[in-house]
């Protein structure tokens, strides 16, 4: 209820004062998983008027969905695209590499599994292409040229399959 009236100094002393006195609750995590979100929205809402809560909002977004994706049972690729991106905004590099990776390892899983000819596939090329590209410029921010160059070769090496589709 915090949460929904925009009172997230109270929502966020509620949570961790959940967390302390139920540490093996699972609404812990859940708790920790809206606020992150509410978090976010707080910081898309001042992201151009007033830079400083920004930072200081998504900093707080980006560390209680990591909270709640440790703590997830199952967490998708979509969930450590979405953290990885919000660490990216922040130039977290290393912590962006960490999300953006996995999130790419588990599209590459999903379009292993599917049908060659499926339209699904076509959308998760779409991502993993994106990824890698996002990948590969924060591994040039790093230093870490010969990891970069992995992703760019994935995306330089034409399709081999592209002219039998022509």
């Amino acid at each position: 209820a915090l949460i929904e009236t925009g009172a997230l100094d109270e929502a966020e002393k509620q949570a961790f004062d959940l967390r302390q006195k139920f540490p093996d609750s699972g609404r812990s995590p859940q708790s920790f998983h809206l606020l992150g979100l509410a978090f976010h929205k707080a910081a898309k809402a001042v992201e151009k008027t007033d830079p400083a809560s920004w930072k200081i909002h998504l900093e707080k977004a980006a560390k209680y969905f990591a909270y709640y994706l440790e703590h997830k049972s199952q967490p998708t690729a979509e969930d450590f695209q979405t953290i990885g991106i919000w660490f990216h905004q922040l130039e977290d590099w290393a912590n962006a590499e960490k999300f953006l990776e996995s999130a790419l390892e588990m599209f590459k899983v999903q379009y292993d599994a599917l049908p060659k000819k499926s339209p699904a596939r076509k959308e998760l090329e779409g991502k993993m292409e994106g990824l890698s590209v996002m990948l590969s410029e924060l591994l040039l921010k790093q230093g870490k040229f010969a990891e970069a160059a992995k992703f760019f070769e994935g995306l330089l090496v034409p399709d081999p399959g592209a002219q039998q589709r022509l």
